[in-house]
């Protein structure tokens, strides 16, 4: 077949060409051939150099032993949700909802604080309806609640423990996540499929990004870095990074809380409906593993110091410890009923996790 896609003439076909003619028609071929080859092989090698390799898993030493066993059970409040350390003043923020009747009778949740040293309830902030997640913000000394029922958040003032703003956000708010860095906090809405964005300062929603079905749990790389966020219903996990195309990657069946392993560079997510734990790296958004745990995995925390990541398991009735240097489960601590959301002080290794099932706050210490 020549350049035009006909099929070239056989001496019988037609006059016959000369040596040079034949020649031509054999060189040019082989040029344009050369050519074309060596084109596509330079846009096979671009590509593959935009194509980001795994990075190399470096085991990182860890500075004190997991926790591993509880040393207290605090006491809190009803169906306790969200729980966040506030490290620097020794106290932790313990969120409690309401359970049943909501839609007659609208009674407002409540945030427990809680004195680390005394291990008490030193005082009691109502918040919105039906409160799920919380965080703490040291740049504007406040805490932020997710009120799911109304769709809202609650701006509590540290120093005097009031709210001092209500936000509204989109329908079904669950978790919030601060970038100190930038100024932001992080709202997922499980009914709206999206993110409101927060200006932490002026405390007003300055975007509303859209994810998958059922946005969960959420985690930032690091401040001012990616945020990740699960897509409960569809399965996957989003990487928002305001420095590249928004993608995804797949976990398993509902996936619904997010923690990173900064120095291991990973994202840990919990599988609420497989007994796993996905794990993928951070920077390209590989699978890195998946390790089994147990019943209804629900949150997850990271504790760089002991180079350990600490999974509630609803449905079992406890926490499994994860060794992040070799991803196995290295200890399961039994606590209180139905666990659900955890936090860790990593000026101390101590970490904190609500008993939804009975109103109780377990501490767990290194052995």
């Amino acid at each position: 077949m020549d350049n035009n896609g006909a099929h070239p003439t056989s001496p019988a076909d037609g006059p016959t060409r000369s040596p040079s003619s034949r020649m031509s028609r054999i060189v040019i071929p082989v040029v344009v051939g050369l050519v074309a080859l060596a084109t596509g092989g330079f846009l096979v090698s671009q590509l593959l150099e935009e194509v980001e390799e795994p990075a190399a898993e470096v085991a990182v030493s860890a500075t004190r032993p997991a926790a591993s066993q509880v040393v207290a059970t605090i006491p809190v409040g009803r169906a306790p949700q969200g729980v966040a350390v506030d490290e620097g003043a020794a106290l932790a923020y313990v969120v409690t909802r309401d359970v049943g009747g909501i839609e007659e009778e609208l009674d407002a949740g409540t945030v427990s604080v809680v004195d680390l040293n005394s291990r008490e309830v030193v005082d009691r902030i109502t918040v919105g309806v039906d409160p799920v997640g919380i965080a703490v913000d040291p740049p504007t000394a406040s805490v932020f609640v997710a009120n799911q029922y109304f769709g809202n958040v609650s701006v509590i003032d540290m120093g005097t423990r009031e709210v001092v703003e209500i936000i509204p956000v989109g329908p079904g708010a669950r978790h919030v996540v601060i970038d100190t860095v930038q100024g932001l906090a992080y709202v997922s809405s499980v009914e709206d499929t999206s993110v409101s964005v927060i200006d932490t300062r002026t405390r007003q929603v300055v975007d509303v990004m859209g994810v998958g079905p059922r946005p969960q749990g959420m985690a930032l790389e690091r401040p001012g870095g990616v945020l990740f966020v699960t897509n409960s219903e569809a399965g996957t996990v989003e990487a928002v990074d305001p420095t590249v195309r928004q993608s995804s990657f797949d976990a398993q069946e509902r996936p619904f809380g997010a923690a990173v392993d900064a120095e291991g560079g990973a994202v840990y997510v919990t599988n609420w409906g497989a007994k796993t734990v996905t794990v993928a790296e951070v920077r390209t958004r590989r699978w890195w593993d998946t390790i089994g745990v147990g019943e209804r995995p629900f949150g997850v925390a990271v504790d760089p110091g002991a180079r350990s990541v600490y999974v509630t398991n609803w449905g079992s009735n406890n926490v499994s410890v994860i060794d992040a240097n070799t991803r196995q489960v290295i200890a399961v601590v039994p606590v209180g009923l139905n666990p659900t959301f955890v936090d860790v002080d990593t000026s101390t290794g101590l970490v904190y996790l609500s008993n939804s099932g009975d109103g109780t706050l377990s501490i767990i210490a290194p052995t």
